[in-house]
């Protein structure tokens, strides 16, 4: 670790305006366990540079992952009270809602950033998701082609919009959009899963229950696990 920081420190002293030096050495510290250190680090370094986007998104998610998410939320909010034009620190702040369940307050982020740049991606793709969890399927679905219109072959927006059109029953085009985010993304298991889905769907249940044994063989953790243990029970209840 100590060599790590020496470099770090002689990457500060040959380009002193960047902040990587300060977030490296967080990592560094946060990986030997020494977590109060790493967070002293950037703390000290957002004090220093508090209009450095990079530096309070890396604080707030340090804060996250060391159990504090008020202080994790904070620093986002603060940052965007002096630049609420800011939009990397307005997109952590809505998917650290999204992490800590706070679904309301992610949805109107989500939507305050969508106005803002509404050929965002990833932002059009997370808001979908949003409407579709709470069964707002078509404005889900016109948020979701958005997005894929912009970034066809983007593997989370290819399944994002195969499992909403599954959701409304189309089952047949759902399966060509969710195969293709699983060829992207072959070993994402919530893509995996939605894959089974769409598989049983359309009548393949011997190849939906070969690839739920597959995924659940694995001691991998997903959102669905549970929904997938249940669908291969089903499955081979026949």
């Amino acid at each position: 670790m100590e060599a790590g920081l020496a470099a770090a420190r002689n990457f500060a002293k040959n380009d002193p305006d960047d902040s990587l030096y300060d977030r490296v050495s967080a990592e560094l510290y946060e990986k030997a366990g020494r977590g109060k250190e790493a967070i002293g680090q950037l703390e000290k370094a957002v004090e220093a540079r508090p209009s450095d986007t990079d530096l309070a998104v890396a604080l707030s998610r340090l804060y996250r992952r060391t159990g504090v998410p008020d202080k994790a939320e904070a620093v986002l909010k603060a940052r965007l009270k002096a630049a609420p034009k800011d939009f990397a620190a307005g997109a952590a702040l809505a998917f650290f809602y999204v992490e800590q369940k706070q679904y309301t307050a992610a949805l109107a982020e989500y939507s305050r950033l969508v106005e803002e740049q509404p050929s965002d991606p990833s932002v059009l793709n997370n808001l979908a998701w949003l409407y579709q969890r709470q069964g707002e399927m078509a404005k889900a679905r016109e948020l979701a082609e958005r997005a894929f219109a912009i970034s066809p072959r983007d593997a989370n927006v290819d399944d994002t919009l195969g499992w909403i059109l599954l959701g409304q029953g189309e089952a047949t085009n759902a399966l060509e959009y969710i195969s293709a985010a699983n060829l992207s993304t072959p070993r994402d298991p919530n893509i995996q899963y939605h894959l089974a889905v769409a598989l049983h769907r359309v009548g393949r249940a011997a190849d939906a229950q070969t690839m739920l044994e597959t995924l659940l063989g694995s001691s991998v953790s997903f959102a669905d696990r549970a929904d997938a243990e249940k669908l291969l029970h089903e499955l081979k209840a026949g």
